[in-house]
């Protein structure tokens, strides 16, 4: 039994089919995720000896779904609501930070009912050597004993769209990338549109992640013509 925070029984019992339990609302639901999600722009920092005076301006946030490749046996949960947007658990988290030389970014899954870090990564990039960012959109396929189809069996709600032998198309799933001279890319999922195909055209809340986005790429841009100059 894992240890859950004050609020982790109450995202649980958010996501229970059972009549029994008792449920929060999406509003307050959300303001939970907010308010867990706090003590991870701290950790984002000490994991690479910073501090956030040490920073050029205010970390940036990016929330989207978990890495399935590296789920590695987790608990996901995963609702839609009646807003029809996607809340799932654990979390794929990205934040960067941004030093007057490099951008810092730090990616982790975040489990918000234990509050968490898990499988987490440091990735530093000095601003001369980003090349690109892009907003990209893949479509593919699911066939059986694929990495995606062998982690869906495991989740109930997407069992349904699992066939074995029958190849099952997915779109739409949404990637930010950074891309380096030297070839390096950093994505970070927006949308996975195996999740959305699985909840019957359940939508992902990106107006946040676009903001953010936007900010990353104003920073390094400004960054760069600054070095330029």
């Amino acid at each position: 039994m894992k240890n859950l925070t004050p609020n982790g029984k109450k995202i649980l019992n958010y996501y229970s089919k059972s009549v029994l339990k008792s449920r929060i609302k999406e509003e307050e639901y959300d303001a939970i995720i907010r308010e867990s999600l706090q003590g991870l722009f701290d950790i984002s920092l000490k994991m690479v000896d910073l501090h956030q005076d040490d920073c050029i301006s205010t970390s940036v946030m990016i929330m989207g779904p978990p890495n399935f490749k590296r789920l590695n046996g987790l608990e996901f949960n995963i609702k839609k609501g009646k807003d029809n947007l996607l809340r799932f658990f654990p979390l794929g988290v990205t934040i960067y930070n941004f030093t007057d030389h490099s951008l810092v970014a730090y990616q982790c899954m975040f489990d918000p009912t234990t509050n968490n870090a898990l499988n987490e990564g440091t990735f530093e990039y000095f601003y001369n050597d980003i090349v690109s960012f892009e907003t990209i959109t893949e479509s593919g396929s699911l066939v059986d004993n694929d990495w995606k189809d062998k982690i869906i069996k495991k989740i109930p709600i997407l069992k349904s769209v699992v066939n074995t032998g029958k190849i099952i198309q997915y779109d739409n799933t949404q990637k930010f990338v950074l891309t380096t001279k030297g070839g390096t890319r950093l994505p970070v999922t927006l949308t996975e549109g195996v999740l959305k195909e699985a909840t019957d055209g359940g939508v992902f809340s990106l107006s946040e992640a676009h903001k953010s986005i936007s900010i990353v790429r104003r920073i390094v841009r400004d960054k760069k013509s600054y070095t330029h100059e």
